[in-house]
């Protein structure tokens, strides 16, 4: 189980992502030490809530530490060659501009002004990555290092400007040492910001990655992207899990409102003085109530209840009745023997034959309306009325 790291020194070797190169792991605080690994608290953190496996149960897919030290090898030998031939690129620029903007002596010969420019032309370039590095050492530390970090950009700002001014009438030589200068410190930038997110992660002071929700999704649902990404920096959770949990989340944000006002209506009802109602109703948390309302329902107990009272077959009426037989047991008036009353409409022995008689005058539909109303009115149990 991974555990959190203790308040302790971190050494440079963990802070630069070079865990296993530390020499002092035992007193180190680095996670990746604490928690008996070593290739980085990036690829050392839980899964899913913590849990070795992904929701369907199957081991997630993860780098090795072999592969991704090696992938961030490689990545590292192209820049810095890419870096070592646009500085020497910039050095070239520079040079070429002092050696034809100052007046040499007429006796020296022609190597000589390009031996006594090159080391300040290396300097000035140079002098931008010495002062980056330190300032991304000191952030590193915690520090937002502002004095190396402006001192930097000035530096490389000069150097980028003396080639373009210097070569201002061959705009090939100025854009092309100009764009070399540049590129150069700017990979230089972004390669050490990117050691540097690492080794932060790794030492537990930055959050880890979020998954890739994808630019449509975040486009339609950027709220819901946006709470998933909470959701798996602080729990580790994966995309279909994150995506998940916010959605659940978001359902019962909206949802708990409406229980809080009806529990506050059923505190305010409780008291008859309408001041400690107030008071009753200021003290509690009703949202408290209302979350620990939502975790003890029944729904089972809710839909059984809703189901049996849907269900259309008779011997699973929830009260037990059946439209022959009342609830409860209770006899019907034709087993108990008791005669029905006679009620408006109900045709009678005495009426019978007038009624036969009439019914030959009597419209169609009147007569079917009375033999349906008899029969109902009949058979209409006591326990009806």
């Amino acid at each position: 189980m991974i555990t959190a790291a203790p308040a302790g020194p971190v050494f440079l070797d963990c802070l630069t992502g070079g865990h296993s190169r530390c020499t002092r792991a035992d007193e180190c605080r680095c996670r990746c030490h604490i928690n008996g690994r070593g290739e980085g608290w990036a690829q050392a953190r839980p899964v899913s809530g913590g849990s070795p496996a992904s929701a369907g149960g199957a081991p997630a897919p993860r780098r090795s530490a072999t592969e991704t030290t090696s992938a961030a090898a490689r990545a590292a030998r192209l820049a810095y060659a890419f870096y070592g031939v646009a500085a020497g690129g910039a050095v070239i620029g520079q040079t070429w501009v002092a050696v034809e903007h100052i007046d040499w002596p007429a006796t020296w010969p022609a190597w000589l002004p390009v031996v006594a420019v090159l080391p300040f032309a290396a300097c000035l370039e140079l002098l931008a990555m010495a002062l980056a590095a330190m300032g991304d050492q000191r952030q590193r530390a915690g520090e937002q290092a502002y004095g190396f970090r402006v001192f930097s950009a000035v530096v490389a700002v000069l150097a980028v400007g003396i080639i373009v001014v210097g070569h201002h009438r061959e705009p090939y030589l100025a854009a092309a040492f100009g764009v070399l200068s540049g590129s150069a410190y700017l990979l230089w930038l972004l390669h050490g910001a990117a050691r540097r997110r690492d080794a932060l992660r790794a030492a537990g002071l930055l959050d880890t990655t979020t998954p890739v929700y994808g630019v449509w999704r975040r486009l339609r649902h950027p709220v819901w992207c946006a709470r998933a990404a909470e959701l798996a920096r602080a729990q580790g959770l994966g995309l279909h899990e994150s995506l998940a949990e916010a959605q659940r989340r978001m359902r019962a944000e909206r949802r708990r409102p409406a229980i809080a006002q009806a529990v506050e209506r059923v505190v305010r009802a409780d008291h008859a003085d309408p001041l400690m109602a107030e008071i009753a109703s200021a003290t509690l948390d009703l949202d408290r109530i209302a979350e620990v309302l939502e975790r003890r329902a029944d729904y089972d107990g809710w839909a059984e209840r809703l189901a049996a009272a849907l269900d259309p077959r008779p011997a699973n009426r929830p009260d037990g009745g059946t439209p022959d037989k009342p609830a409860g047991g209770m006899p019907t008036e034709a087993e108990a023997g008791t005669p029905t009353p006679a009620r408006r409409g109900t045709p009678t022995p005495a009426r019978r034959g007038t009624r036969q008689k009439t019914a030959a005058v009597r419209p169609s539909h009147t007569a079917s309306w009375d033999v349906p109303s008899a029969i109902a009115v009949n058979h209409r149990p006591e326990w009806c009325t």
